[in-house]
């Protein structure tokens, strides 16, 4: 009789093992293989990361809480803190939850949540008439919509929106690093997986000064801008969602004139006066310049609008314009190449042209080698010119080693 019932205790012990313990010798094609988890019994659902290819994470929810297994299922971990009830027959993902890490249990004690993959659980139960979960679901739509929807012991089915709290994205703001000229557009793009984009708050600001004249829609916004100075310029786009959530993201870039080109004076009042712009025929591309006489931009052609022309290679653009007489001539070169330009003067029967100095050939100290104020006929000028707009420019003019008197 002992006997008999130890053999039962034993058959029924080899039988438990046979459906609880792990087996890897049954491991084959067409057959189930155990793989845990093991102390979890009573296993009703198990969910799986949507990104498991890399993350090799499922969930199971059973009769001894949320079991988790970050390696397929070869080892498992109970992660329970905050369930007030550990009979889980339900368990859900969200579609992102590789980077939002939320997760949803469904228990006899009603839904909760977790935000951190697991490791720690809230009571969503507010509105609920039955807090026996037995089924999870969510929207198709959950990325957008944020519902999730439960099946109860005795309440039927029920719904949970989730408030959008995740604010837009901002990408792609340009430009970025150097350009090598003093107009522009400013863009950004932008995206909300939630509520969408109110595309009314998108807004650019420059330097801490916000840009107008910007054209925004649900995607992107572009803000024309031009005048820009050499140096850094720092930009900030902002845009919010149609829940009020907002993003503003940084960026900055940096503007080079490789070549400005200077003359101290422009006379086109006592003299028939040009400025002349040569683009190179091995150039390969068209050259557009910015001319600036006494920090006030000229037309250089109307068809290009003003303080802008465009040369193509092998051409010359001039500007003369009577009447004017000012100084200093900066000639810019927007697209920061070299290029060949020169100011022609006459006057009566006296033809001079003067090439434009170069930005970086500017020093603080020039020699000629005569000065000439006596002699019949000669009227002789030693012109200075500052071409900064903020800071002041001293100056000292000796003749034959004697300083000569400041004169306006």
């Amino acid at each position: 009789m002992k006997f008999g019932m130890m053999a039962r205790l034993l058959a029924g012990l080899f039988l438990f093992c046979l459906l609880v313990l792990p087996s890897t010798g049954f491991a084959g094609t067409n057959q189930w293989t155990g793989n845990g988890p093991y102390g979890g019994l009573n296993i009703y659902s198990v969910a799986l990361s949507p990104n498991f290819a890399s993350d090799q994470t499922l969930f199971a929810g059973t009769l001894g809480g949320v079991f988790k297994t970050t390696n397929g299922g070869t080892s498992w971990s109970a992660v329970n803190s905050g369930l007030t009830s550990t009979a889980v027959k339900s368990v859900a993902l969200s579609p992102n939850f590789a980077t939002d890490h939320t997760l949803f249990a469904g228990t006899n004690g009603g839904v909760f949540l977790s935000t951190n993959a697991g490791a720690s659980w809230s009571a969503i139960n507010s509105g609920l008439t039955s807090t026996s979960i037995y089924s999870l679901a969510l929207s198709p739509s959950f990325a957008t919509d944020h519902t999730l929807f439960a099946g109860t012991g005795t309440g039927g089915v029920f719904s949970y929106t989730f408030p959008d709290t995740t604010p837009p994205s901002v990408t792609n703001i340009q430009p970025s690093g150097t350009i090598k000229t003093n107009s522009t557009t400013i863009s950004a793009n932008y995206s909300d997986s939630g509520s969408g984009i109110n595309s009314a708050s998108a807004a650019v600001t420059l330097d801490g000064t916000a840009v107008s004249g910007c054209t925004a829609t649900a995607t992107s916004i572009s803000c024309p801008v031009s005048g820009l100075a050499d140096g850094s310029h720092a930009i900030a786009v902002s845009v919010a969602d149609n829940a009020g959530n907002t993003s503003r993201i940084n960026g900055s870039f940096t503007v080079a004139h490789a070549h400005n080109y200077y003359w101290t004076w422009y006379d086109g009042k006592n003299m028939a006066n040009w400025i002349l712009m040569a683009a190179p025929t091995s150039l390969g591309h068209n050259l557009s310049f910015g001319l600036g006489i006494a920090s006030k931009s000229e037309s250089l052609d109307n068809s290009f609008g003003l303080g802008a022309g465009v040369i193509a290679p092998g051409d010359t653009l001039k500007f003369k314009q009577d009447g004017t007489i000012d100084g200093p001539v900066k000639l810019g070169s927007l697209t920061g190449d070299k290029a060949v330009v020169s100011q022609r003067m006459l006057m009566g029967n006296s033809f001079e042209e003067v090439p434009g100095i170069d930005e970086a050939s500017l020093s603080g100290h020039y020699y000629w080698t005569w000065y000439d104020q006596k002699s019949s006929g000669m009227a002789d000028w030693v012109l200075v010119a500052n071409p900064s707009t903020t800071d002041n420019v001293y100056y000292q003019v000796r003749v034959a080693g004697k300083v000569m008197p400041q004169a306006q």
